[in-house]
Parts: C-alpha cells; structure tokens; sequence
C-alpha cells in the first residue's frame, strides 16, 4: 500500500467516526476536514468557554469608547477547538 492510499485511508476512517461523512469519493477533491471538525468540538466540547464569550460580548454591547473587548475570551475559545481538533487529529493518526 502506498503512502498516498494509506493516508487517504486514514482520512476516510477519521472523518467517518468523528465527523460522519466522507471525505471525497475517488475521483473528486479531498475536502478540508477542520472546519467541521472545529464546529462540531466547538458545539460538543468546549461550550463553557463559548457562553463565557458570548457573555462577555452581552456585557461590552454599549461601550462607545472601543476600549473594551473580549479577546481573551475569544483566544480561550480558539484554544479549547484547537486542543479539541488536535487531540482527534492524533488518535487516528498517531
């Protein structure tokens, strides 16, 4: 088996028990997996760090001045989906 059909494999059997669907037939062009990924750690995984964003926004809304803002809250989010996607990344591959 080459390398090419090993990971394209590999991607099939990843994207079939964490995202449930495949990831292109044969003959058409693979389909960037991380985007679902991300949504669905985003909605299943990390959903404390969500309503704190979402929280912090609620709290920001009337500020007039643009000195307040959420990005630490955002940054926690990203962190969170990126560790979620990561940690599901590596069990299929490693």
């Amino acid at each position: 088996m080459s390398l090419k059909q090993f990971l394209s494999q590999q991607t099939q059997t990843f994207m079939q028990k964490f995202v449930g669907q495949k990831v292109y037939a044969d003959e058409e062009d693979p389909v960037d997996i991380k985007p679902q990924l991300a949504l669905r750690c985003k909605n299943l995984n990390c959903q404390t760090a969500v309503k704190n964003y979402e929280a912090c926004v609620k709290r920001i809304e009337g500020d007039t001045t643009g000195e307040k803002n959420c990005a630490a809250w955002f940054f926690d989010v990203k962190t969170c989906v990126d560790k979620c996607v990561c940690s599901r990344f590596a069990s299929v591959f490693f």
